[in-house]
């Protein structure tokens, strides 16, 4: 992230811990697709509120994309020439 003509996080960048600082990877994502695609979860509502944080993220998802997600790629049938 820049911060006038200079990096915000100089000694971080392309560093393990620089994966970390999440605002300049986000403020990218944000450029390239617009704050309304996006959502952020936070590991803490994920695991204090399982089904509150995934009824949030299927509906940012909208349920018709889910349900096209999961037929194609978790329930799909499968020929008998795939089983062993």
């Amino acid at each position: 992230m820049m911060v006038g003509n200079k990096m915000a996080f100089p000694l971080l960048t392309g560093t393990y811990l620089s994966r970390g600082v999440y605002a300049p990877q986000l403020a990218r994502w944000d450029a390239v697709y617009g704050r309304e695609k996006l959502l952020v979860v936070s590991q803490d509502d994920l695991q204090e509120g399982t089904q509150a944080t995934m009824d949030t993220v299927f509906e940012f998802l909208s349920r018709e994309e889910v349900v096209r997600y999961v037929v194609r790629y978790v329930v799909r049938e499968v020929d008998e020439d795939e089983v062993e």
